[in-house]
């Protein structure tokens, strides 16, 4: 069978692929694709004996309800009979394009250049969706956050560890036992002043440690009576913002509201955070 791929149908001009299926006119020998051929009825070739209805005369409105023909209203394909939608864009045989606003969605009438509802212009493209905004908005975040983290000292901040003390500023401790471990609590005393209604809790955190360094370390003070029994109980921080060097102590007070002065000792610890 003779190769007719790359040859144009006289029909509709387009060029004949090797998937198409072609007809060639037994009279004049032009290759046809088989729709075509069918569509006219024969040859498309002027003079030849096989000619189709373009050469009889006829329109298509002439022919019989069974090869009646029709053109898509949006992209011009030509439908058959019995196709009630075109088979390309899928347009109804014979309705008009329902437009929609790109905006609000509203169906819009024919000719109409902008939509009633938002007075959006006909045509113009949907906006674009925010994901991609978002997206860059969290990965600058995520940026900034590591930034602080690792050239601004915000993890040592977080954790509440101090660079190890060494010729090499980039040589930190690997891990910081909680304060609880090497922190004690020293010299613990209560008093009550005359014509006062508070009791006071005076005391020492000492840094018992070797090497390690601690700060914003909390103390809970439980006020007993002289048999033993919890009255009130308050806390403070024993050491703030300074670091607690190993070998180092700080002194605390707190108030606990004491009107009777029934509070005649106290435990005091460390609170683990």
């Amino acid at each position: 069978m003779e190769d007719y791929t790359g040859r144009i149908c006289p029909i509709c001009n387009d060029t004949i692929t090797e998937r198409d299926a072609v007809i060639t006119c037994p009279e004049c020998g032009i290759p046809h694709h088989v729709t075509c051929w069918k569509n006219n009825d024969g040859c498309f070739t002027e003079g030849c004996s096989k000619q189709g209805i373009t050469a009889q005369g006829r329109t298509r409105d002439n022919k019989s309800e069974k090869g009646q023909l029709h053109t898509c209203s949006k992209c011009g394909s030509t439908l058959e009979n019995g196709y009630d939608f075109c088979p390309k864009c899928g347009t109804p045989k014979n309705g008009v394009e329902k437009r929609y606003c790109s905006k609000c969605n509203t169906e819009l009438e024919e000719g109409q250049a902008f939509c009633s509802n938002c007075g959006t212009m006909v045509g113009s493209p949907k906006k674009k969706k925010k994901a991609p905004i978002i997206i860059s908005i969290i990965a600058v975040l995520v940026i900034g956050v590591s930034i602080w983290l690792f050239c601004f000292d915000g993890w040592n901040m977080i954790t509440k560890k101090k660079p190890k003390e060494t010729s090499s500023s980039s040589d930190y401790v690997d891990y910081v036992p909680p304060a609880w471990v090497y922190c004690k609590v020293r010299n613990v005393k209560v008093t009550h002043e005359k014509n006062s209604n508070y009791t006071y809790i005076r005391g020492s955190v000492e840094n018992t440690s070797d090497r390690y360094s601690y700060r914003y370390i909390r103390v809970q003070a439980k006020g007993k009576d002289r048999s033993g029994k919890v009255i009130q109980s308050d806390d403070t921080y024993a050491v703030g913002s300074v670091w607690l060097e190993p070998g180092e102590s700080n002194d605390f007070k707190m108030m606990i509201e004491d009107p009777d002065g029934k509070i005649k000792t106290a435990d005091v610890s460390i609170m683990i955070n």
